[in-house]
């Protein structure tokens, strides 16, 4: 067999991952230079390859190309190339083809659930900023048996029914109203990859992950194709790995996260006691729709009549915060991040704080925030705008707290700047007072409902995307640049069946 013989299937592979016409490749594009094949595109380019394997030849093919071997190649001829070399002469080219292996996501038995008031915000933001990709990570310590996570991540998939959604745009969807979001019957997950980094040292592999958490960060989803979450691991020590999360906003917020890793472990932890996992009953597509209708179909006169009071005092212009006054000529926003860790004792310092002052956490660390951006701001008279986003987990008589969806909504307050000479606890009662007024005065749920409205109905798409022309003035709308996101406490239990969570961040 040549080597032609699989250029074809894994040039359909490439174009299908990529976007990429298949005609318009070449054998010496490189990956990542030329095609954007970062970390995650490469696992889906893997368990695509491995579609293409009769399944008697896959382990064989699975220990010669493993995914850190395929990250080290360079060109698309390169993986053509080795696929070939380690195929030869077994595999019948009369039928080879991506699409006849990988899930055929049409055949599954759908349900149309309804749209999410907060989700119209999360499509503006997924044409407009490319990335609303969101990622968790956890630090483990204890053995990690990847088939068992495999069966975990299908087990999961059951109990949360955005876990199994995409959505469909119609073709010549010309407004948001005309998606339609659909939940999959019984997908099957694509293996979970664990990249070995052991050979590396402890600084090199921090960089490492950082750079993949950032490409995560970054990533941009395919809305229309399932999964729009993914799980990879990296194995630092014999004994310590690292778990990652990252999904497209679209189908989970920072709290949804908490509840897939919660129960992603305490379901691993079952399959390896031989026991029961001890979680709630799961969240059915009719339980999930009737959730969401309800809160659709929330208005309360007096919310409404206060957040235009709100606005109509504190001026409804946008805020970008730019110390330096640069010249943003970027039309692709891209997002940077970087970790701190504040300690066990500095954490505990603060809570304890906390209950001195008698301030929930979130008003303190939203308080250190508006003094840190103070001492960047030149502007020193006029006041800032800090988006600060809420759960809209809770209505009256309804409760979405362990439900995985996109739910966050967000308050947008205006903050006079701090004096240097402001003491700590009047800046943070004054913040505290801000936020707490919007909360009460349900400023969230009615500007969400609102933008929804407008989001829904009046934005004009050509063929369902936001035309490129337009993207300038809906990045300009946005109502501040300054985020103070806080997700609070995670209750994943620290230990069990000898798996120990090291550490937990979420962005």
């Amino acid at each position: 067999m040549s080597t032609k013989s699989l250029e074809l299937p894994i040039f359909s592979l490439v174009a299908k991952i990529t976007g990429h016409d298949a005609e318009e490749l070449e054998r010496d594009m490189f990956l990542e230079g030329n095609l954007g094949l970062d970390s995650i595109k490469m696992m889906e380019l893997l368990n695509g390859l491995v579609a293409l394997i009769p399944q008697e030849m896959q382990p064989q093919f699975m220990e010669t190309l493993p995914l850190q071997n395929l990250m080290q190649l360079q060109t698309l001829g390169d993986v053509v190339q080795i696929a070939d070399n380690c195929l030869i002469s077994q595999i019948d080219n009369s039928d080879s083809s991506p699409s006849a292996s990988i899930i055929n996501q049409e055949e599954q038995k759908t349900e149309k659930v309804e749209i999410l008031s907060g989700q119209y915000f999360h499509l503006l933001g997924h044409w407009v900023v490319n990335s609303i990709s969101l990622f968790s990570t956890l630090r483990l310590r204890g053995d990690f048996d990847s088939n068992v996570a495999w069966q975990s991540w299908k087990d999961l998939l059951h109990r949360h029914p955005m876990l199994r959604s995409r959505f469909i745009i119609p073709p010549d969807t010309t407004r948001f109203k005309d998606y339609e979001m659909v939940v999959m019957e019984n997908p099957t997950p694509p293996d979970i990859p664990v990249t070995d980094i052991r050979h590396l040292h402890s600084e090199a592999q921090e960089q490492l992950i950082n750079d993949e958490l950032h490409r995560c960060l970054n990533y941009e989803w395919q809305m229309t194709e399932w999964p729009l979450h993914r799980f990879f691991v990296f194995r630092l020590e014999d004994s310590v790995y690292q778990l990652v999360l990252a999904n497209e906003h679209l189908i989970s917020d920072a709290l949804g996260c908490h509840v897939i890793l919660r129960e992603f472990m305490e379901i691993y932890r079952a399959h390896v006691c031989g026991e029961q996992p001890n979680l709630q009953p799961p969240t059915t597509v009719q339980d999930y729709n009737e959730l969401v209708q309800s809160i659709n179909a929330w208005q309360d006169p007096e919310e409404d009549k206060a957040l235009v009071e709100y606005v109509n005092r504190r001026g409804k212009d946008s805020y970008l915060w730019n110390p330096t006054g640069n010249t943003i000529t970027s039309l692709c926003p891209k997002f940077h991040n970087r970790r701190f860790s504040l300690g066990k004792v500095i954490t505990n310092q603060l809570i304890a704080q906390t209950r001195e002052w008698r301030l929930p956490l979130n008003s303190l660390l939203v308080g250190a925030f508006v003094r840190a951006v103070a001492k960047f701001e030149q502007s020193k008279n006029e006041p800032i705008m800090v988006q600060v986003p809420t759960s809209g987990r809770v209505y009256p008589g309804i409760d979405a707290s362990d439900v995985v969806g996109s739910f966050a909504q967000n308050l947008s307050i205006s903050l006079d700047l701090p004096a240097p000479s402001e003491d700590w606890q009047r800046l943070l009662n004054r913040v505290h007072q801000e936020i707490q007024q919007g909360l009460v005065n349900g400023y969230d749920r009615a500007q969400t409902r609102q933008m929804a409205i407008a989001f829904r109905d009046n934005i004009v798409l050509e063929d369902g995307k936001i035309p490129e022309r337009m993207l300038p003035m809906y990045r300009r709308i946005l109502k501040s640049n300054l985020y103070c996101p806080f997700t609070g406490q995670t209750n994943i239990k620290n230990k069990g069946s000898g798996k120990y969570v090291v550490k937990l961040d979420n962005f």
